[in-house]
């Protein structure tokens, strides 16, 4: 039986579902609404897949849950693709927004188009679902979704099993890989994404999931390469599989055969390192117009080259469930020690893996009472993955660091840097390994994982004598070697009542000031800090550039 209308909505909305659904009825249009289990699971059952397809329009009633439901995202996705292969990807969807804003409503081509209230009169409502079905001749089910696309080099890059959240930034990522059909960019613009955040934050976890749910838009295939990895073999194994043998420059010849398919493909590159010029980006890019790139770094500028996709930190109750998720069986008291884990430490998912990893073993408990622990680092992998990156920056870079973390989770005001000399540099470095960011155009901040890292893990410069070892056990191998820990201790369970060491001076005494008297020159010695704080010595090409 063919339906007009596939209601789509979560169980938690069940109730204004089924009398929008009832109103439906009373117009004469054949509704479909799954009245038995809406959304009990992640996924949805392919009868109701098979059920999407016999419909004519998809009606969301995107509340601000709705996002949050994979099964949701499922059935939106699906109608939303059929229309964007017809010209059009709103052809498909209509929306119903119960909510006062539209800020949780994905993707932003919807909050462009015309959506409806409850609080409006369901005649119009009706009225308008009744004249966009009788545009529609034929169902979803009847538009050639694509095929499933075909990745290489095989065996392509597959996404986590239990990918969680990141709707938003799924949709984002869509909609500029896509600027011909996004209603609010002008000029339609070059299919390039760049995708970035923190390293760990899951930006190639985020494209890898957007190539298992939006795959079918790519019938050309999908390219994954790795700009770590030579890049010349990379792309004569592109060339090859493609069957674009012979002479000629690979890329060249991974070009030809792309123009000779002429069918849509997505290019990924993954970890470009930061600190490029834009013009060595650029050669990353897709060698054929019909291949739309991505692009995963540390490095928002390279967003000049196309659209930035932003990835943050997850939201705090989806970050749990990425730690509950892979825990196999949940002891008493795991939610609890989950939501601690990621107070400390927030929504950074390399980091609630590498701890996720230790409770599989240990249980979620100990890893909470151990997670400030010197002796056993449940973060180290984490911890040595942001060292690197911090290493680029310097000396200054590091004492930008401390400062920061120092007012966390609060931004530091700029003036605050006064004290170090010329920072400038190093800001601009570690802003561009998205360690920090600016926040208001007038303070720093840093993420949670980024504080908890410089304020039980690291760090202070050891001195010429090098008598200073680290405390990391791996940490005498690679960029860490150079690195010791300082002697503050966590004070509580907030981030907020912790302090790292830093030398006292204009900037230090404004941040010891959030949480202890202000320091005076005249009560300490130069060089010493305040309080618990180690002290922080610098390197002679520091002094020397900050004289």
């Amino acid at each position: 039986m063919a339906h007009d209308v596939f209601l789509s909505y979560c169980r938690s909305d069940t109730t204004p579902a089924e009398a929008l659904a009832a109103e439906l009825r009373a117009r004469g249009l054949r509704v479909f609404q799954d009245e038995v289990g809406v959304h009990r699971f992640d996924s949805v059952s392919r009868t109701i897949l098979a059920e999407l397809g016999r419909s004519r329009l998809l009606l969301a009633y995107y509340s601000q849950t709705y996002p949050t439901r994979r099964a949701c995202q499922q059935e939106l996705i699906t109608a939303f693709l059929a229309g964007q292969r017809e010209g059009d990807p709103l052809r498909r969807v209509l929306v119903v927004n119960p909510e006062r804003g539209t800020g949780h409503i994905e993707p932003i081509e919807l909050r462009d188009a015309r959506f409806w209230s409850p609080s409006a009169e369901l005649r119009h409502l009706t009225e308008a679902v009744t004249r966009k079905v009788d545009e529609l001749p034929t169902t979803i089910g009847a538009v050639d979704h694509g095929r499933v696309p075909l990745s290489l080099p095989a065996p392509g890059h597959r996404p986590p099993p239990k990918f969680v959240g990141r709707t938003a930034e799924l949709w984002r990522l869509h909609s500029a890989l896509h600027p011909q059909s996004a209603t609010l960019t002008e000029g339609g613009g070059e299919p390039v994404a760049v995708v970035h955040g923190v390293g760990g934050i899951g930006t190639s976890s985020l494209v890898a999931e957007y190539a298992r749910q939006f795959g079918a838009t790519f019938p050309g295939g999908v390219f994954w390469l790795s700009a770590g990895d030579p890049w010349p073999e990379q792309l004569t194994a592109i060339a090859e599989a493609l069957g674009a043998n012979g002479n000629g420059h690979a890329a060249d010849r991974v070009a030809l055969a792309l123009d000779r398919s002429r069918e849509p493909s997505l290019w990924v590159v993954d970890g470009v390192p930061a600190g490029l010029e834009l013009d060595e980006v650029r050669r990353l890019l897709s060698p054929h117009p019909t291949a739309a790139s991505v692009l995963t770094t540390t490095d928002a500028s390279y967003a000049e080259l196309g659209t930035g996709v932003p990835v943050p930190e997850l939201p705090a109750a989806q970050a749990i469930k990425l730690v509950l998720n892979q825990v196999e069986t949940l002891a008493p008291g795991d939610r609890e020690s989950a939501h601690k884990l990621v107070d400390a430490v927030g929504g950074h998912p390399g980091a609630l893996l590498d701890l996720a990893g230790s409770a599989r073993s240990a249980g979620l408990d100990s890893v909470r009472r151990r997670l400030f622990s010197r002796d056993w680092p449940v973060l180290e992998a984490t911890a040595k993955r942001l060292l690197a990156e911090v290493d680029a920056a310097g000396d200054a870079g590091l004492d930008v660091l401390r400062a920061v973390a120092a007012f966390a989770p609060e931004p530091m005001p700029l003036p605050v840097l006064d004290g170090l000399g010329p920072v400038g540099l190093a800001v601009d470095r570690l802003a561009r390994q998205s360690v920090v960011r600016l926040v208001g155009g007038g303070a720093l901040e840093v993420p949670a994982v980024v504080a908890h890292v410089i304020g039980t893990a690291i760090p202070i410069r050891r001195g010429t004598s090098g008598s200073a070892r680290p405390r990391w056990p791996a940490a005498a191998s690679g960029t860490t070697s150079r690195w010791t820990n300082a002697s503050g201790r966590r004070r509580s369970g907030s981030r907020s009542s912790w302090r790292t060491g830093f030398p006292c001076g204009r900037w230090a005494a404004a941040a010891c000031g959030r949480r202890s008297p202000p320091c005076t020159a005249s009560s300490r010695s130069p060089g010493s800090s305040c309080g618990n704080a180690a002290p922080i010595r610098r390197s002679a090409s520091v002094r020397s550039r900050s004289a």
